[in-house]
């Protein structure tokens, strides 16, 4: 299977790529594709979008943040990152939080931003703290 262009349109009726697509990053993040991965999560974001999914949304934005950071793609990363928190946070979701806020610290200390990396990087361990789940 071949990944989608981020030109891909899905179709708002097809349910099913969505999950599928977003199976599939995470599959391929397993195996080590991060661009294959990253394809994915693109296509499944923007079916979500158009579905107005905030909580899948979250999550592709999430996984793109994660892809981007595997493959030194900082900016991208940085941007996809912050707006995952920001969901995450409307979504009052704080494991989901706490795994965004820790890419987010390490995306920080990849462009040296090493004292807001600190920062960020205690934030995610409050907030992880703050579950209920171990």
């Amino acid at each position: 299977m071949t990944a989608p262009s981020s030109k891909t349109r899905v179709s708002v009726s097809d349910q099913s790529v969505l999950g599928d697509d977003l199976a599939q990053s995470l599959r391929l993040m397993d195996r080590g594709d991060c661009a294959g991965a990253l394809s994915f999560a693109k296509s499944a974001y923007l079916a979500a979008q158009q579905q107005g999914d905030s909580e899948t949304l979250a999550r592709c934005m999430s996984q793109m943040a994660w892809c981007c950071m595997r493959l030194g793609d900082v900016e991208a990363g940085l941007e996809c990152a912050v707006a995952a928190r920001r969901l995450w946070s409307r979504l009052d979701n704080a494991p989901e939080l706490a795994r965004i806020k820790a890419i987010e610290a390490f995306l920080l200390l990849d462009i040296g931003l090493s004292d807001d990396a600190f920062d960020m990087a205690s934030l995610a361990v409050s907030t992880a703290e703050s579950c209920n789940d171990a």
